[in-house]
């Protein structure tokens, strides 16, 4: 969108890290934008660190993830601390904004406010409905990409998917790729949380020791039944969160013209094509 590349837009993920690692909060009037339930923890964790949270503007409301009750049900664990966020939040007053995008990022040599609007429903703002809000800090996060890099240029079949991180490998349920000997986990699989991530870990570290001794992997089934029934019910949370993630075809209107849409080029909207812009970004 127009002015993300100001000084004092960053990513959500990046500004809870710094947190996290140095204790650094890396703005005092804030507005966190994007989509999914990392907003709502970055936010209260401003908020904890001493931030103003100026407004809270999510794309799609958080209520979808009621669509699938049994998948709330399974992270239930992970919900309540979400709604200790939300709570924390309203106990500070931030004004959360559901099925509100950002329009654009204004400032001379760094950020100073940010407008927001209500959407159409497929991601596209509505003009007249526009909010300005004073801040030094815009965090958001519209996504997350995979570490798929390595299982990539092992040669392993990809496929795309938006949501789990873009360019994902093929493999089986022991994580096994077509490429003999090459297997993965985690992030490198798919981005679908820590606890998937973890159960996964056991269970496709099992399969390439047993790989590479020469045994096969049938048995693993039942030793490893506990942390097969664990990745199972870690993804359906995971599944009952995906709704949030999905970015409908409105967001490609945000851009204008002059907008960058690679840092590194300084390729803008009209002299690089959006459509080539989004081809550069699957990959």
């Amino acid at each position: 969108f127009p002015g993300w590349t100001l000084p004092g837009v960053l990513y959500a993920g990046g500004v809870q890290a710094i947190m996290k690692a140095h204790g650094v909060r890396a703005g005092d009037r804030v507005d966190v934008v994007g989509a999914g339930p990392l907003i709502i923890a970055v936010a209260a964790q401003l908020a904890e660190a001493g931030a103003e949270i100026a407004c809270v503007t999510l794309l799609t409301p958080l209520r979808v993830m009621a669509r699938r009750p049994l998948g709330l049900w399974a992270g239930r664990g992970v919900v309540r601390e979400g709604m200790a966020y939300l709570r924390q939040l309203r106990r500070v007053g931030a004004p959360v904004l559901e099925g509100w995008v950002p329009v654009r990022a204004e400032g001379a040599s760094a950020v100073e406010s940010l407008c927001v609007a209500r959407h159409d429903g497929a991601g596209r703002p509505l003009m007249g409905s526009e909010r300005r809000f004073d801040v030094d800090m815009v965090a958001m996060n519209f996504g997350f990409t995979a570490n798929s890099e390595l299982v990539r240029m092992a040669g392993a079949e990809v496929q795309f998917d938006s949501v789990r991180g873009g360019w994902v490998p093929v493999r089986n349920t022991f994580g096994a790729t077509a490429v003999p000997g090459v297997f993965v986990a985690g992030d490198g699989a798919a981005l679908r949380g820590a606890f998937v991530a973890a159960a996964e870990g056991r269970i496709v570290g099992a399969a390439a020791v047993l790989t590479a001794e020469g045994k096969g992997t049938a048995e693993l089934h039942q030793e490893l039944a506990a942390e097969f029934t664990e990745r199972r019910r870690h993804q359906a949370f995971q599944d009952a969160l995906r709704p949030t993630l999905d970015l409908p075809s409105g967001v490609w209107s945000w851009a204008t013209d002059d907008t960058v849409v690679c840092r590194c080029e300084g390729i803008t909207v009209a002299n690089g094509g959006l459509e080539n812009t989004r081809a550069s970004f699957c990959m």
